[in-house]
């Protein structure tokens, strides 16, 4: 998705030509930038008809999602609200990006925006009148007026778990891009290891759930997506072979203290911290990942997953391989692989 809002960026940038004296870096700089992205989203959430007005330009649109709204629409839904005295929303703050052209600006943000009840709602905007917030991205073209910068466009796009999991959805459906097969250096690591209880972190449409399973494992694996925990289980039945497949956020699910003799990490990530907590004294995990040679935006080396299971931990394997990844299987490319064990001591 970051992907994704970094192109708009770049073309928006190159085609935002305002008829005005173009206006130089020094005129805007990114906290400018971030202070009036600012403004504009708390008049909206405050429903400040008239602070959001004086921000837009005469041409503002909003793309929420799968919707197009124009200027006059949104202000009239802002009127609406503040006659209502509907109460003031707020947002929190994550991760910010400001690009700045010569006659035009984009500021890209992760917001948590907060929804207090609201009970005088109308029922039409299909909105619960209950606590709520949404996780998303908006990003926000700013384009030079004379001698004022008015807001030319606002998309939001939704963030964090519902849409990694509307992204590993689509994945499994279309089953394009990945290795159907368990992961070959996690084979090698347990063959003739004593099976015990197995944690697979990510576990996708199963193949590796499985596998352990078909070795005599008994296994639970997590997901963010539907998609995959359907699959897991419905090849699971077909193959008569038990697993507990939970959808849950890596990020946050309670993985226990020292409750497993396997954590399975490959080409996924978890609570770290949690994980090393969560093996039992002599229990493996076991991990494959991207270098960070080969994909920069995801990627990871050997000193940064030694680091993890420094503490406690002896390390087993911790080898950099040029090799065929799980992901991108089908076109049989090497690319340069961190393939790393470590015991619980």
């Amino acid at each position: 998705m970051r992907s994704t809002l970094a192109v708009l960026s770049v073309a928006v940038l190159a085609s935002c030509r305002s008829t005005h004296a173009p206006a130089t870096r020094e005129t805007l700089d990114e906290a400018a930038v971030k202070a009036m992205s600012h403004a504009l989203l708390d008049a909206y959430d405050r429903a400040d008809d008239g602070g959001f007005a004086r921000a837009l330009g005469p041409s503002f649109v909003l793309f929420d999602e799968l919707r197009l709204e124009q200027r006059d629409a949104i202000l009239d839904e802002l009127r609406k609200r503040r006659e209502r005295q509907a109460p003031a929303r707020s947002r929190t703050y994550g991760e910010q990006h400001v690009s700045i052209g010569s006659d035009a600006a984009v500021f890209i943000g992760e917001t948590v925006e907060h929804y207090p009840p609201d009970s005088a709602r109308p029922a039409a905007e299909g909105i619960p009148a209950i606590p709520m917030e949404f996780d998303g991205w908006s990003t926000i073209v700013w384009a030079r007026s004379g001698d004022a910068w008015k807001a030319a466009s606002w998309q939001w796009v939704r963030g964090g778990a519902d849409a990694s999991r509307e992204k590993w959805n689509a994945t499994y459906r279309e089953g394009r891009e990945f290795n159907p097969e368990p992961n070959k250096f996690l084979v090698e690591m347990v063959k003739g290891r004593k099976p015990g209880l197995a944690l697979d972190v990510g576990m996708g449409q199963g193949r590796n759930a499985l596998y352990l399973a078909s070795q005599g494992w008994r296994v639970t694996g997590i997901d963010i997506s539907d998609e995959g925990i359907r699959q897991a289980r419905e090849e699971a039945d077909a193959r008569k072979l038990s697993i507990e497949a939970v959808r849950a956020d890596a990020n946050t699910w309670d993985y226990g203290v020292e409750k497993w003799d396997l954590v399975v990490l490959t080409y996924a990530s978890g609570n770290d911290a949690a994980i090393r907590k969560a093996l039992k004294p002599g229990g493996l995990v076991v991990g494959e990942w991207f270098h960070k040679d080969a994909v920069p935006s995801i990627g990871t080396d050997t000193a940064e997953v030694a680091a993890l299971f420094k503490d406690g931990f002896s390390v087993v394997r911790n080898d950099v391989v040029q090799d065929v990844s799980d992901w991108g299987w089908k076109e049989r490319v090497p690319q340069k692989l961190i393939r790393f064990a470590a015991q619980k001591r």
